[in-house]
């Protein structure tokens, strides 16, 4: 089972870590530690490394629908179409402001008997 161990949180909302539990932890001095909340009353702690361990072994064959990096590449050619359909939108909405624009300035130069 592992190690529990009560704590404390000081005046300053500081909790040091005894001993114990950084050797369990494999803590080590000057490690960056990321806090999670994972629920009401429960922070998880977590190197920066344990953290990319489990995302990599997690998705070492994607979701479980494919490989990871064809699921990224999906994802990444699936954005490009929505970009490019974004573009070409405003593209056609500049064109059609241009245009009624240069049929006003007409009207305007007519109206003028210009």
């Amino acid at each position: 089972m592992a190690t529990q161990t009560p704590l404390r949180i000081d005046p300053k909302g500081r909790v040091g870590l005894p001993r114990a539990l950084r050797t369990e932890a494999h803590f080590d001095a000057g490690d960056e530690i990321v806090a999670s909340v994972t629920g009401p009353g429960q922070v998880l702690l977590q190197t920066r490394e344990a953290i990319r361990e489990e995302l990599w072994s997690a998705n070492a064959t994607g979701s479980g629908q494919g490989n990871s990096l064809e699921d990224v590449r999906d994802m990444r050619e699936q954005d490009r179409q929505r970009s490019d359909a974004a573009d070409a939108a405003r593209h056609e909405q500049i064109a059609s402001d241009e245009a009624g624009s240069a049929q006003r300035g007409e009207t305007l130069l007519r109206t003028l008997g210009l």
